[in-house]
């Protein structure tokens, strides 16, 4: 019985160690951790029971040889993503080559593990072996919640005022960002779609929709941070952020905007990804079903969601898109209790969208057929969104109706509602311009101007709607919303546009858009 549970320790051991590691490395967007645990336990749970259900089959000598190989292939199996890695770096990337590799590494490290753990006392060695390795692991998860325990703690409290300068109440303010989604001029240019039907809704709706909108960085990670600090953070020979980390502490609320919110009184809701979500927002709504960014990532590090996105491509939507997507309908219906929970306190509303960057819906709002392979194609590639035009326009069709419907709602329930609805960056069909690395190959005159061009469409108080510039860039947003909002003008920052690449410690440019 004793070397039953050396069996099952064995078993358990590097499955925890590879759950441990993926969990250290995404520390930042871990925000569900049922999911994340349950799966686990089930992987740990289906090694325990095919040992098991073999148990009897095998001799007395082979045991160890069993129990570590089922170790190491339930470890091995979660590993996918390090081949697509080192298959990209090589330039062999495929859906094929990947599985090849995957299962031949599995495979291969299972037979290692059933020819050299071969005794009790290797499988001992062995167990000591998982356990420093988990330990290592675990020790940044530790660190990670230790700190976020101190920093709760003492965190202190703001001391803030709810009345503008005239002494009325401060106005909702609700801030859509539409990920992706370009500018009307940009999307006939470089789409071909006429785009106008949608802002004549919007300018129907008393919105100001501009025609020279940018944004002032190209990506994600570089322009929502920036429009909420309300300054420039990358600029050539001048990063302000280093670290990733940095980055997703900002866009979790650890800025000014949302710090001069609170100064201001007002309520932070986030409503989009889970991993935005922090101890610094009063609500949250975030996707409903099983799967976080997080658990859905490492679901897709193994070898099951691919295999499944062909076979049955119908099955893999209803288990991996439909389940975890967040969509503007889930806002829709929740905006009445938003704007409800908070009668005597003005309220910061923060929306972000993904569905136009990642191009996932028919006209009709029916997920595309093939986004199941798509998705499998560009896991962990941060450009994310499809090469296809039409799969692009027709998913702005769908979140237009839907926008519409979210809006129509909002205002009924708060008609003197200050509303933003924008874009981090534009589309991206265009030519990227030099074939190299860094941000020299995102400097191509049409590709910098497809990319900076944005949506950009406000809703403000009659007081404010002649202080919004037509060439407004992101970077100054919230400058002329507080200074709506308050009655205290902000001096504006000159508009300045950078081509740069992922990380915020690369090669920054700056560029003029044509």
């Amino acid at each position: 019985m004793k070397k039953v549970f050396y069996y099952l320790g064995a078993i358990c051991i590097f499955p925890v160690w590879t759950f441990s590691s993926f969990v250290s490395d995404n520390l930042s967007e871990l925000i569900q951790w049922p999911p994340l645990l349950v799966m686990c336990a089930a992987t740990v749970g289906f090694g325990c029971v095919v040992f098991l259900m073999l148990l009897p089959l095998v001799s007395a000598q082979s045991r160890p040889r069993l129990a570590a190989a089922i170790s190491v292939a339930l470890s091995t199996i979660y590993m996918m993503n390090l081949f697509r890695v080192v298959l990209r770096e090589a330039d062999l990337y495929s859906h094929m080559t990947l599985f090849v590799v995957s299962v031949t590494a599995t495979a291969a490290a299972t037979a290692l593990a059933f020819v050299l753990i071969n005794s009790i006392g290797r499988l001992k060695a062995f167990i000591l072996v998982g356990c420093i390795m988990a330990g290592i692991a675990m020790a940044p998860i530790v660190f990670h919640f230790a700190k976020l325990g101190g920093a709760m703690q003492s965190n202190p409290s703001i001391v803030a005022t709810t009345e503008n300068a005239n002494g009325g109440m401060l106005p909702n303010v609700y801030f859509i960002i539409i990920d992706a989604y370009a500018r009307e001029d940009a999307l006939n240019k470089y789409v071909g779609m006429d785009n106008s039907e949608f802002i004549g809704q919007l300018n129907s709706l008393g919105f100001q929709t501009l025609t020279h909108a940018r944004s002032n960085y190209m990506k994600t990670h570089m322009s929502i941070p920036s429009t909420f600090a309300m300054d420039y953070l990358f600029l050539p020979g001048e990063t302000k952020v280093q670290r990733w980390n940095d980055i997703w502490n900002m866009m979790k609320g650890d800025n000014a905007v949302v710090r001069k919110f609170r100064q201001l009184g007002y309520r932070y809701v986030f409503a989009g990804g889970a991993q935005w979500c922090s101890s610094r927002t009063d609500g949250c709504i975030k996707p409903t079903g099983i799967w976080s960014r997080a658990t859905w990532q490492l679901a897709h590090n193994t070898p099951i969601p691919g295999m499944l996105s062909y076979v049955f491509p119908g099955l893999y939507r209803t288990i991996f898109s439909e389940q975890w997507r967040f969509d503007i309908a889930d806002v829709t219906a929740q905006i009445g209790n938003i704007i409800r929970s908070t009668p005597r306190k003005p309220l910061f509303f923060l929306y972000h969208e993904m569905a136009v960057h990642d191009s996932i819906y028919n006209s009709d709002c029916t997920l595309r057929h093939d986004l199941g392979a798509e998705q499998i194609d560009k896991i962990d590639d941060a450009e994310r969104m499809s090469a296809s035009t039409r799969a692009y326009s027709e998913t702005i069709d769908c979140v237009n109706s839907k926008l519409k419907a979210l809006l129509d709602r909002l205002l009924d329930y708060d008609p003197d509602a200050l509303v933003v609805l924008t874009s981090d960056h534009g589309s991206a069909f265009s030519p990227h311009g030099k074939i190299e690395t860094g941000a020299s190959a995102w400097t191509g005159p049409e590709y910098v101007d497809e990319r900076t061009a944005i949506l950009s469409s406000w809703r403000l108080p009659i007081n404010c709607q002649n202080d919004l510039p037509n060439d407004l860039s992101l970077v100054n947003n919230f400058r002329l919303i507080f200074s709506c909002i308050t009655g205290h003008r902000s001096e504006m920052l000159p508009n300045r546009f950078f081509a740069h690449d992922y990380a915020p410690s690369l090669e920054v440019l700056e560029v003029i858009p044509q």
